[in-house]
């Protein structure tokens, strides 16, 4: 069953067989690590569908019983060594066997290089592999594991659980896990930072309702930074006043000065007609973050980023040059274009998150709210269009 925390992500994950598929989606395609190889299997599996190189960690060898407690310590080790060669043997090229304990193998890299880590090794000591390996991941890149179960529920497994559950409240960080018996466990690295952008310009005032939400945005993100921009910072002026100048409404500045915000100062930017229902944290995984309105289409309302991330810096160029001052709409197709042509530069998020209704039946929102399914939602876009009512001449 779907729930708010698997809506976050860009693809489902319901079996460790689908991590591929997210690691594609998240753009975690270059280097990957799997603690604990064994016989291959996983490894011949994340070299069939994932494009990176993948670095195989395991000692393929006997451990005295007191530490290494598990069925595989009682094999022939050699053999799972030359099995695990074996399967994995077509991606020769892709992959690199360091034959080594988790500890060592970890020297071989530097700090938040690796795009995941897979931890399916001694399950006794997991607390460890997760120290060890966690400043290995990079910011947005997935620390996953296998077989968190419950305590006792396998003997060999029974650490592992324990280890996930006292990391993750340690760091405050989402845990997801896929829907099998031996549970893969996995979290990113966040990386956006804990800010979000709002913006009203001119002199018209704020709706009640929209200061209502944006204090709801607070509430539900404590020590997070939040404004309200009601005017455009003198260094976004200086930049880009001959097109701001020129702008029919109020949106079409809005437009640009939004791409501006999440490019400078990077975090969150949600449209003031935007009802927050839950915390964002499980978005800052994704260094930039699209949204999407319709299946297969972006809006502009929910944005998120890194600061000078790349996909803001070509958004800005072509948000200048699609610049139309007869054209209310312009800025928002340069957006929507961008993230269909580079889409190895963004994540994009499921609808429900939040668009959980499309905007050309967004009349549920006014007549039917009651029957509209919120429950995969972060945030409710309203499409109030405030901007359709006035023009900058009108205002007060």
């Amino acid at each position: 069953m779907d729930t708010p925390l698997e809506s976050s992500l860009p693809v489902p994950v319901r079996r460790r067989t689908w991590l591929a598929g997210l690691l594609r989606a998240c753009n975690l395609t270059h280097i990957g690590v799997e603690v604990g190889s064994h016989r291959g299997g996983y490894a011949k599996y994340l070299l069939e569908r994932w494009p990176g190189i993948l670095y195989m960690v395991d000692p393929w060898v006997t451990q005295p019983a007191d530490v290494y407690d598990d069925p595989v310590n009682s094999r022939d080790r050699e053999a799972d060594y030359a099995e695990a060669m074996r399967q994995t043997a077509a991606y020769d090229q892709r992959r690199v066997v360091y034959r080594e304990m988790s500890e060592t193998a970890a020297e071989h890299f530097l700090d938040e290089s690796v795009d995941f880590v897979y931890i399916d090794g001694n399950h006794a000591q997991c607390d460890k592999d997760i120290a060890i390996w966690w400043p290995k991941v990079r910011p947005g890149g997935i620390l996953a594991g296998h077989d968190y179960t419950e305590p006792g529920a396998v003997r060999f497994a029974s650490n592992v659980k324990e280890a996930v559950d006292s990391f993750v409240a340690k760091n405050e960080l989402p845990l997801r896990l896929t829907q099998e018996k031996f549970a893969t466990w996995f979290v990113f690295k966040p990386v956006l930072p804990k800010r979000i952008h709002q913006i009203w310009l001119g002199s018209r005032p704020l709706r009640q309702k929209y200061v209502e939400w944006g204090k709801r945005f607070q509430e539900l993100h404590p020590g997070w930074e939040y404004r309200l921009w009601r005017e455009p910072p003198p260094e976004f002026l200086q930049a880009y006043t001959a097109v701001y100048s020129r702008a029919p409404n109020r949106a079409v500045q809005a437009d640009l000065l939004r791409y501006w915000l999440i490019y400078n100062y990077g975090g969150f930017y949600f449209d003031t007609d935007c009802e927050p229902l839950r915390n964002l944290e499980p978005f800052r995984a994704y260094p930039v973050m699209a949204a999407l309105a319709t299946p297969d289409r972006c809006g502009n309302a929910v944005l998120g980023g890194v600061a000078g991330n790349e996909f803001y810096r070509l958004l800005l160029l072509r948000a200048v040059a699609a610049f139309n001052p007869k054209n209310s709409v312009a800025m928002l197709h340069a957006y929507v274009k961008l993230v269909n042509d580079r889409r190895d530069l963004c994540v994009r998020i499921p609808q429900p998150a939040f668009f959980p209704v499309e905007y050309k039946k967004r009349k549920q929102l006014r007549q039917h709210i009651d029957r509209v399914d919120f429950s995969l939602t972060y945030a409710i876009h309203h499409f109030d269009a405030t901007w359709h009512k006035w023009t900058i001449a009108n205002e007060p």
